[in-house]
């Protein structure tokens, strides 16, 4: 009986050294605890990323990678590589089955990721395997969302305008970002201009004659203003304008000279023919006495009055018959200054009228080659008229 009691006890004494026995159950807690650990084989690892892969990102985004190894009650620690590349090692504590690390993505591709835990057994009794955990994890670049961008156009002044004008190009902007480049079509008016707080930007310019489709564009700085397809330009709504060609000036039409009269004979006398106006100044409405005084008295031929300067002149009505050398006519004139002539034309000797060679005048019907003037034509000096309104502030 004795005996049996001595093999119970070395048998327990075994039994607690461990020795002889290979599946002794590791202990739970720190070193030299008494408390038995489960018997549960370690599952596989675990890596997960947030957000999950594909990850689209316009920029720097961090990534919160989790490493778990369930069932796993010994400290060691986590290795976390990328294509071999180690990224990261952190320990843990024994009991603590998890690891979580931010992580951000340097550029868009794929990344290979694996997560090892390595236990550490000088802090255990008991030293499980260790666990691998594989991830790939891929990075992208996303299109952001547009953002509406409110672009117009305004131009003054209002189309048609004449040649020469200077038009004011005015674009407003909302939200007020970015800058702003006036076209013509497809021609460049101005450089890129920047907005105020305000998103009005305005340039000058003086277009061509002809007719223009005028636009705005505006560039945002930066997404998220981006259109997808990747332009990053806004247009306003064209504005046709039109500007007028100028309108030649007419010329004024030359009066022809006219061809000089048959070369008078020898002897022929010469005549001076003066001319008076009066009233001078005179009114509207009221008319003008001319008188015209031709000497010798006895000069034969016809007056014709004359108004206007060496380029454009208007004759006053019909000849006037030469009588004991004085030729007499009444015109009512407009207001306005005026430049009267008196022109003499003598008779020939066969009937058929001369000419002075006034610019001006009409051509003379042909006389005979017998047929010689009487006397020689002449021309009096101007004589300045101004001629005032009647009634004063009425205008006429």
């Amino acid at each position: 009986m004795a005996g049996l009691v001595v093999l119970a006890v070395i048998g327990a004494a075994a039994m607690l050294s461990g020795g002889g026995v290979s599946n002794a159950a590791p202990p739970v807690g720190t070193r030299g605890s008494l408390m038995l650990a489960p018997t549960a084989t370690p599952t596989p690892a675990t890596l997960t990323a947030d957000p999950p892969s594909p990850l689209g990102q316009t920029g720097p985004t961090k990534v919160t990678l989790t490493m778990r190894a369930p069932g796993i009650y010994a400290g060691g620690t986590w290795l976390l590589t990328d294509n071999g590349k180690l990224l990261v090692s952190s320990s843990v504590a024994q009991g603590n089955d998890e690891f979580r690390w931010e992580w951000t993505p340097p550029s868009f591709g794929l990344y290979h990721l694996v997560a090892t835990f390595q236990p550490d057994c000088a802090q255990d009794q008991y030293c499980p395997p260790g666990a691998t955990a594989a991830l790939t994890y891929e990075v992208i670049e996303a299109i952001p969302t547009p953002v509406s961008v409110a672009l117009t156009l305004t131009v003054t002044p209002a189309s048609p305008v004449p040649a020469g004008t200077t038009e004011t190009l005015t674009a407003t902007v909302s939200p007020p970002l970015g800058s702003v480049q006036f076209y013509d079509g497809d021609t460049l008016i101005n450089n890129p201009t920047a907005g105020g707080t305000d998103g009005v930007v305005s340039t000058t310019t003086t277009l061509a004659p002809g007719t223009h489709t005028l636009t705005a564009a505006d560039t945002p700085p930066q997404p998220p203003f981006a259109i997808p397809g990747g332009s990053f330009t806004f247009r306003s709504p064209a504005v046709t304008y039109v500007v007028n060609a100028p309108t030649p000036t007419p010329s004024p039409t030359p009066i022809p000279t006219p061809s000089p009269g048959p070369t008078p004979a020898a002897g022929i006398p010469s005549t001076t023919t003066t001319l008076q106006v009066a009233p001078n100044p005179g009114y509207s409405f009221i008319p003008e006495i001319l008188i015209a005084r031709v000497s010798p008295f006895n000069a034969v031929g016809t007056v014709q009055f004359w108004d206007g300067n060496t380029n454009v002149r208007t004759n006053l009505g019909d000849a006037v018959p030469v009588t004991g050398g004085i030729a007499l006519k009444f015109a009512t004139l407009p207001k306005g200054n005026h430049t009267l002539t008196a022109v003499f034309n003598p008779a020939n000797i066969g009937g058929c009228l001369g000419t002075a060679g006034f610019p001006g005048m009409p051509t003379p019907r042909p006389c005979p080659n017998s047929n010689v003037p009487a006397f020689l034509s002449s021309v009096s000096s101007p004589v300045s008229l101004t001629v005032h309104s009647l009634f004063g502030g009425l205008g006429f």
